[in-house]
């Protein structure tokens, strides 16, 4: 009795499939008459920031103006070569010094200025202005070794030297009052 029905269920199960493809040519001929396809839409993705150095800078071409020469005592030994807290006779006094650029140090320790090793390689002038102790430059110009000590009163001077040079060789330019002094007293050994 199937085929005295005008709609059966095999019409019905073919009648479904034609719908949705009918509907389908149907919706997609309501969108935009351009026959160029859409490009598709991506949505963003994380990707690694990258991570910027910083060029370095060029070394100066020049130091900084030599503005001091700083010099203080660096060590006290009696005559037996042990720390002493005073400058006793037979002992030894040891001043060290740095020179600074611009006010600042600017050597292997502390580097101040930009890479440029401005400290003068041969270091600088020494004088014991006062006393009879012997001495002598140490530490490739920057030390100042005072002793073996006689009794009295000691004072020293140090300075740039005149023609003084950065590591390169290039002339410094010198504050004319770059020189420092400093002085102390030896003492008889204590007793005891």
């Amino acid at each position: 009795m199937m085929g005295n029905q005008p709609f059966g269920r095999r019409s019905a199960v073919l009648a479904v499939p034609l719908l949705v493809v009918a509907f389908g040519m149907v919706a997609g001929s309501c969108g935009s008459s351009d026959p160029t396809p859409s490009a598709p839409v991506t949505q963003p993705s994380a990707s690694p920031t990258p991570i910027l150095t910083p060029t370095p800078g060029s070394t100066p071409a020049a130091c900084p103006t030599l503005s001091r020469w700083t010099s203080g005592i660096q060590n006290i030994t009696d005559a037996e070569t042990r720390p002493a807290e005073k400058p006793y006779v037979g002992g030894h006094v040891v001043v060290d010094s740095t020179p600074l650029f611009a006010g600042r140090p600017c050597n292997a320790e502390r580097d101040t200025c930009g890479g440029r090793k401005c400290e003068d390689p041969r270091g600088g002038d020494w004088w014991l202005l006062e006393g009879d102790s012997p001495s002598q430059p140490r530490g490739e110009g920057y030390q100042f070794r005072i002793g073996p000590l006689v009794e009295g009163p000691h004072r020293w001077r140090v300075c740039p030297k005149p023609d003084a040079m950065d590591a390169e060789g290039v002339p410094l330019v010198v504050n004319p009052s770059a020189c420092t002094e400093g002085g102390f007293d030896v003492v008889p050994q204590p007793q005891g």
